[in-house]
């Protein structure tokens, strides 16, 4: 099955709007840090067209994301460890790519949004970098960092060759 009829199927499935052109970003071992960051600029990302699955936690941070979840329907949706797995995820949010992480992008279309490690920014004129960074896990870093990444995607020439600079990382 193609990537785009998984993922639409997928966006149906978690109640998203369904449309493959909307970025699907996948965030999984987070930390208390990146749910307050998030959380803070949800309504902006909500306007900036985007999707979150986030991978189930720890029973307490679990509840919160259910909350969040419940808010922003259209944004936000908790699925499970397996889920993670699916190839249809855009983008991957993290706080620190490691080298062992990056080699799994290479098997994977998906682009890093990461705070800090082995990346570097996509300059989509010199068509250099292999994803995009936030920094200090502040909200509006990584609003930037959201939206230069949905922007990218919405270029296809850009986002393939971004992709190509994962593969090649």
């Amino acid at each position: 099955m193609a990537k785009k009829i998984q993922k639409e199927t997928k966006q149906m499935q978690w109640g998203f709007p369904v449309d493959a052109s909307i970025p699907l970003v996948l965030l999984q071992d987070h930390d208390d840090d990146i749910r307050a960051v998030l959380e803070e600029i949800l309504s902006a990302v909500q306007a900036l067209g985007v999707q979150f699955a986030v991978e189930e936690s720890s029973e307490q941070s679990l509840q919160h994301w259910l909350e969040l979840q419940a808010k922003y329907p259209d944004v936000l949706h908790v699925i499970s460890k397996e889920e993670c797995q699916d190839p249809i995820f855009d983008m991957e949010l993290m706080d620190d790519l490691t080298a062992e992480k990056l080699k799994t992008f290479q098997t994977t279309p998906r682009v890093p949004i990461a705070e800090s490690g082995t990346i570097k920014n996509f300059d989509p004129i010199a068509e250099t970098g292999n994803g995009f960074v936030f920094s200090s896990k502040n909200p509006w870093s990584l609003l930037v960092a959201l939206v230069r990444a949905s922007e990218t995607y919405r270029f296809p020439y850009d986002w393939k060759n971004l992709v190509k600079a994962v593969k090649k990382s």
